[in-house]
């Protein structure tokens, strides 16, 4: 849930579902939703194939905690390390509230 800015997203190609608190909204190429600052939600990919979105926030503190979390397109996947993670997205004014419903 991010505290400071408001997150939209777009879908360009694929399909992805935003999830809120009172359901969830499947996304295709085109669509768009808004998830609001202080309401949780979360996103999910859907389908085999992957997707592309533009993820859009107001302030700095998202583009921040991204740029202090992420790694290299080359490395290899590998599961986050929540510890990390975790500490990042207080710094940013980001909880992370656990894992989404399926």
């Amino acid at each position: 849930m991010h505290r400071s800015e408001d997150e939209s997203f777009y879908v360009l190609e694929g399909q992805m579902s935003v999830i809120f608190e009172d359901g969830r909204r499947l996304l295709q190429a085109g669509d768009f939703a808004f998830g609001p600052r202080n309401v949780p939600h979360g996103f999910r990919i859907e389908g085999d194939q992957s997707a592309r979105i533009l993820l859009m926030t107001t302030g700095s503190d998202f583009t921040d905690f991204i740029a202090e979390t992420s790694v290299p397109s080359n490395a290899p996947p590998a599961a986050p390390d929540m510890t990390l993670l975790m500490a990042a997205a207080e710094r940013h004014n980001i909880a992370i509230l656990g894992s989404l419903p399926r």
